[in-house]
C-alpha cells in the first residue's frame, strides 16, 4: 500500500520534490497547445486557476461572467467555492476565440464537452491524455497535468505570497498543502545566499 502525505496526490511526488514545470518548458509546451484553440484555453485556464484535471473537466459556460468579467470555480477534495474578479483580458480573449469555434456544441453546459457525448463534459483522463500528447511534441517529459496545479503554486509562491493566501487562490481550505511552495520558496531563496555568501578556499 502506498504511503501518502497530505496534500499530495498519488504520483505528483519526485525523489520527495515537488514536480512542476520550468519556464523553458511552459514556453514549449504552451508553444505547441497554442496550435487548438481549447488546447491553448484549456491548459492557459489550468495553469492561471491551478485547476486539477476534473475541476477543468467540469468547468462549465455559466461559470465565467461575461458582463462582471468574473469566473467561479468549485473546488473539489473539500475544497471551497471561489469568484475571481481580477482575471488578466487575455483569457477572456482566449475564451471567446475557442466559443467560436465550440458552435456545434450549443446544447452542452460544459465548456469543453465530450468527444461523443453530447450533454457530457470531457474526462479528467481525457484531459491528462491532451497534456501528454502536448508533452511529446515539445520534448517535455515527467510530467503530469496535475504538475500545473504545482507550477501554478509554485509561482505564487515565488511572488512572495504567504500559505494562505496561496491556498485561497487555489480553493483549498487550508495552507498545509501550500506550505510546500512557501518552502519550496525559501529553499531556492537559501541557495542563493549559501551560493553567494560561503566562500571556496
Amino acid at each position: 500500500m502506498i504511503k501518502r502525505n497530505r496534500g499530495r496526490p498519488v504520483g505528483t511526488g519526485l525523489n520527495g520534490r515537488t514536480r512542476f514545470l520550468s519556464d523553458s518548458e511552459l514556453q514549449a509546451f504552451f508553444k505547441c497547445a497554442r496550435k487548438s484553440k481549447r488546447d491553448d484555453l484549456l491548459f492557459n485556464l489550468v495553469l492561471f486557476f491551478g485547476l486539477r484535471s476534473r475541476e477543468a473537466a467540469e468547468l462549465k459556460i455559466d461559470n465565467f461572467d461575461f458582463q462582471n468579467l468574473s469566473v467561479t470555480i468549485r473546488g473539489l477534495k473539500h475544497g471551497l467555492e471561489r469568484s475571481y474578479e481580477e482575471v488578466p483580458s487575455v483569457l477572456w480573449h482566449k475564451l471567446r476565440m475557442y466559443l467560436k469555434i465550440r458552435k456545434g456544441h450549443a446544447k452542452n453546459p460544459y465548456l469543453f464537452p465530450h468527444r461523443f457525448l453530447e450533454d457530457k463534459h470531457m474526462t479528467p483522463t481525457g484531459a491528462q491524455g491532451l497534456f501528454l500528447r502536448i508533452c511529446k511534441k515539445a520534448g517535455i517529459t515527467a510530467h503530469s497535468i496535475h504538475d500545473l496545479r504545482h507550477t501554478a503554486g509554485t509561482r505564487l509562491a515565488m511572488m512572495n505570497l504567504s500559505a494562505n493566501r496561496i491556498a485561497r487562490h487555489l480553493r483549498q481550505r487550508d495552507s498545509a498543502s501550500s506550505n510546500r511552495y512557501v518552502d519550496l520558496r525559501d529553499d531556492r531563496e537559501a541557495d542563493k545566499t549559501i551560493r553567494q555568501g560561503m566562500g571556496v578556499f
